[in-house]
């Protein structure tokens, strides 16, 4: 017997995508990807799909706020996260769409992230200042966001 009929057999790829949207968010080439491999049909996968997005338990933009979100907690930058939206296949549009919404907490996580890593006090030379720089843009922050971020502890304030 072929894997999709034992798929199909066992519960139908509705059920099983419900299951999994009730865990977490997905998006939709994520969920179909989990659907075909627990061997469903492509076909009702993409009716399931369909039947999920239309209905709005399944939404690309939803899962992106959330992933932003989520990633932004973890206090990583706008770039590592458009890096990995990327590599989860959304298109550029949609991903600088959503990071933009977040716009105005880019430089206040970039001071938290900094200030978790080095504590409190400012750099005391440029070798301590380039360790804090090369944090900042391995966490995904832009050289400008770096940049204002760290000013603030060249000029010794706290930086909110």
């Amino acid at each position: 017997m072929p894997p999709e009929s034992a798929a199909d057999e066992r519960e139908p790829p509705l059920k099983k995508a419900l299951q999994y949207l009730a865990r977490r968010e997905y998006y939709s080439a994520e969920l179909k990807w989990k659907l075909m491999g627990r061997g469903y049909r492509e076909d009702a996968v993409d009716e399931v799909i369909e039947e999920l997005t239309a209905g709005g338990q399944l939404s690309d933009r939803r899962f992106l706020e959330a992933y932003i979100v989520e990633r932004q907690r973890r206090l990583y930058g706008p770039e590592r996260i458009r890096m990995e939206l990327l590599g989860k296949g959304f298109d550029e549009a949609r991903i600088g769409g959503a990071l933009a919404q977040a716009e105005d907490r880019w430089l206040d996580n970039a001071r938290r992230c900094c200030r978790k890593r080095f504590g409190e006090a400012p750099p005391a030379d440029g070798g301590e200042y380039a360790k804090r720089r090369d944090y900042l843009y391995r966490r995904g922050y832009s050289v400008p966001l770096i940049r204002a971020a760290l000013s603030d502890s060249l000029s010794g304030e706290s930086g909110g």
